[in-house]
C-alpha cells in the first residue's frame, strides 16, 4: 500500500510549539500581522455562515494574482483544489512527473485510474524534463500532474517545454494540472497567463506556504472561465471558512511581506546549500523554500539523521515515500537564519566536519 505520510507532524506529543520544523515548507516570517488582525476583528462574525458563492474571496484572490476573477475558484487549501480537479474531470489515466507530491498518487488511486510515472531525475542523479516522454504519455484520457516548482526537488520546468506540453495536450484532448503551491518563490515560472488560451490547462494554487497559514486552509483553482464554472457546480457549498474569507480581504496589503520573504528565502537557501554541501551532502538546485538532499555520500540514511535531530527537537522530511527516491533522501525547509544555524550546528555534530 502506498505511503502518504507528509511533513509537518508537530502534534505527535501534543505540543507543536516545541519543534523546529524543517519538514514543512512554511514561511519562517510567520503569518502577516495584517492577517492576524483581520481574523481578530471579525471573530464576532463566526456565528454566520460564510459567503456561499465566495464572490468576494474570488475577487480578492484574482486581484492578488493579477488575473480576471472569472478565472478563480477559491478552495479549502491546495489539496482541496487538487481534489476538486481530480474528482470533477474525467481522467481514466493519470501521468505524474516523479518524484512529485504524494497526494497525486492518492487521487489517482481513489479514481482507480491507470497511473504512469515519468521520472525527472536520471541515473546520474540530475534533474531533467523528458519532453518527448511526457508528450507521448498524453491522450484524450490523460490528466498530467506537473508540480512547478517541483515538490520535493524545487526545480521548475523550462518555459519552452511547458508550452510544448500544454500545446500538445490541447491538441490531443488531455488535461494538464500545474500545481503552483510554491510559485511565489518563482513567479516567472507561473502559467496563469496561459489559462485563457488553453482550456486544457488548470492550475492548483495554495496560499498556505507563503503566508504560513496551514490551519486556515486557503487555496484556489485558476483556469479558463468555462472550466471554473463547471468545477464550481461540483464544489460543496461553504468551502471556505470565515477565517479564510477574512484572510483574502487583506491580500492586497501583503506585497511588501511577500517581497521581503522572497529575498530572505534566497539568502537563507544559499546559506543552507553551502553549509550542507560543505558537510558532504548532495543538494539539488532549488527555486523554492526547501532543499532536496541526498545523504548517500555520507553513507547515512535519513532515518538515522532524523533520530539524531529529534533529540534536539528538529524535524526533517524523510523522502523515502516519494516515487523514485529512497532512504537516503531528505527534504529540508529553508527557515530563519537562527533556525538554519541551529540545524547546521547539530548536523555538523552528527555528520562531522
Amino acid at each position: 500500500m502506498p505511503n502518504y505520510i507528509h511533513g509537518g507532524n508537530v502534534w505527535a506529543d501534543g505540543a507543536p510549539e516545541q519543534w523546529i520544523d524543517f519538514s514543512a515548507n512554511l514561511n519562517p516570517k510567520g503569518i502577516p500581522e495584517v492577517m492576524i488582525n483581520s481574523i481578530k476583528n471579525n471573530l464576532d462574525k463566526i456565528v454566520y455562515y460564510p459567503e456561499v458563492d465566495m464572490e468576494l474571496p474570488s475577487l480578492n484572490i484574482a486581484s492578488y494574482l493579477g488575473v480576471p476573477s472569472e478565472q478563480i475558484l477559491p478552495t479549502s487549501g491546495g489539496i482541496g483544489a487538487l481534489s476538486l480537479i481530480s474528482e470533477g474531470l474525467v481522467s481514466p489515466k493519470i501521468a505524474i512527473l516523479q518524484p512529485g507530491f504524494v497526494e497525486y498518487l492518492r487521487l489517482a488511486k481513489n479514481k482507480k485510474s491507470e497511473v504512469v510515472h515519468i521520472p525527472i531525475i536520471n541515473e546520474q542523479g540530475k534533474v531533467f524534463y523528458p519532453e518527448d516522454k511526457i508528450i507521448n504519455a498524453l491522450d484524450e484520457k490523460t490528466m498530467l500532474f506537473i508540480c512547478n516548482p517541483s515538490n520535493p526537488i524545487g526545480t521548475t520546468i523550462p518555459r519552452d517545454s511547458m508550452l510544448s506540453i500544454i500545446d500538445c495536450a490541447q491538441q490531443k484532448g488531455a488535461t494538464v494540472v500545474v500545481d503552483e503551491a510554491f510559485i511565489e518563490y518563482s513567479q516567472e515560472d507561473s502559467v496563469k497567463d496561459l489559462v485563457e488560451k488553453y482550456p486544457c490547462l488548470v492550475i492548483a494554487g495554495s496560499l498556505t506556504k507563503i503566508f504560513a497559514i496551514p490551519g486556515i486552509r486557503l487555496g484556489y483553482i485558476c483556469a479558463n472561465a468555462n472550466l471554473i464554472e463547471e468545477l464550481k457546480q461540483r464544489q460543496t457549498p461553504w468551502s471556505l471558512s470565515s477565517f479564510a474569507c477574512d484572510v483574502t480581504n487583506v491580500l492586497g496589503s501583503t506585497k511588501e511581506y511577500v517581497e521581503d520573504s522572497i529575498k530572505e528565502n534566497k539568502i537563507q537557501r544559499q546559506f543552507l546549500t553551502y553549509e550542507l554541501e560543505s558537510l558532504g551532502v548532495s543538494v539539488f538546485d532549488s527555486k523554492a523554500n526547501f532543499l532536496l538532499c541526498d545523504l548517500r555520500q555520507k553513507k547515512i540514511k535519513t532515518e538515522e539523521l532524523q533520530k539524531s535531530l529529534l533529540k534536539h527537537k528538529i524535524l526533517i522530511r524523510n523522502c523515502s515515500n516519494y516515487i523514485f527516491l529512497d532512504d537516503y533522501y531528505t527534504r529540508i525547509a529553508v527557515k530563519s537564519k537562527e533556525d538554519n544555524e541551529y540545524l547546521i550546528y547539530y548536523m555538523k555534530k552528527y555528520l562531522g566536519k
